[in-house]
C-alpha cells in the first residue's frame, strides 16, 4: 500500500491510522517523504492548538482565527464544531 500521509509517531497527529488520508480538521503536505500537518481553521472541527472553531474565519463572533474571543465561552458540538456564546 502507498502511503498518502505519514506524519510519524508525534503529538501533533493529523495523518489517519493507515496512512491513507488526512483526518478531519487537519491539512497535511509531503516534506522529504514526512507529512507536516497543521490545523485548518474555519473549517468547523476544533483540533489540536485550536482553543475554538466555529466553521467561519468571521471576526468577533466569539471565535475569531480560532482564538476565543474576550467575554465568550465556547463549547464542543457532537461534531466538535465550536459554539460560543
Amino acid at each position: 500500500m502507498t502511503e498518502f500521509c505519514d506524519d510519524l509517531p508525534t503529538a501533533k497527529q493529523g495523518c489517519n491510522d493507515d496512512c491513507s488520508g488526512e483526518l478531519p480538521g487537519w491539512i497535511c503536505v509531503n516534506n522529504l517523504g514526512t507529512s507536516v500537518c497543521t490545523e485548518t481553521c474555519g473549517d468547523g472541527i476544533k483540533v489540536y492548538t485550536e482553543a475554538c472553531d466555529d466553521g467561519n474565519l468571521i471576526s468577533n463572533d466569539g471565535c475569531s482565527t480560532c482564538l476565543i474571543d474576550s467575554g465568550y465561552t465556547c463549547k464542543e458540538d457532537f461534531n466538535l464544531k465550536s459554539v460560543c456564546v
